[in-house]
């Protein structure tokens, strides 16, 4: 049982610290060499694109491969309006530079990661106390006549 719960807990801290990320902005120029990015788009580069990356699409996720007049993403998924996400395979999408309201970094966010971490182990070590010593759940005392008794 203790193999187990370490088991479900190392899989859902690594799950857990995958998913503590923020967006941070940075200039457009620092783009081609920073990653993974996003790139939020103008209202007129919303609906530009949308034959291209979708209706209501507000940002790209991706890595920029060229930044200058023109801004090359090498897409991983779509933003839509309602917060949809799209996934995409790296396929290069070409925006006119006006068209970008900004763009941000993903980077971990130490003070989510933290936050996280410190509930995932309460969790655990309130579900071993469920589970404790005796073999019952919550500790409740044996009764009956099975086996053992």
């Amino acid at each position: 049982m203790r193999r187990r719960v370490r088991q479900v807990t190392l899989v859902a801290l690594a799950c857990a610290l995958s998913a503590c990320a923020a967006y941070r902005p940075i200039a457009l120029r620092e783009a081609p060499g920073a990653g993974e990015v996003r790139v939020r788009l103008t209202e007129l580069g919303s609906a530009e694109l949308s034959a291209v990356v979708g209706p209501s699409t507000v940002a790209l996720d991706g890595r920029v491969r060229e930044a200058g007049d023109t801004v090359v993403v090498g897409l991983v998924q779509t933003v839509t309006r309602d917060g949809a996400l799209v996934t995409w395979r790296g396929e290069a999408v070409r925006v006119p530079a006006a068209w970008v309201a900004g763009v941000e970094r993903r980077a971990s966010s130490r003070g989510r990661t933290a936050l996280l971490a410190g509930g995932i182990a309460a969790a655990v070590v309130a579900l071993g106390a469920g589970f404790g010593g005796n073999g019952t759940a919550l500790g409740a005392p044996r009764t009956g006549t099975g086996p053992g008794r």
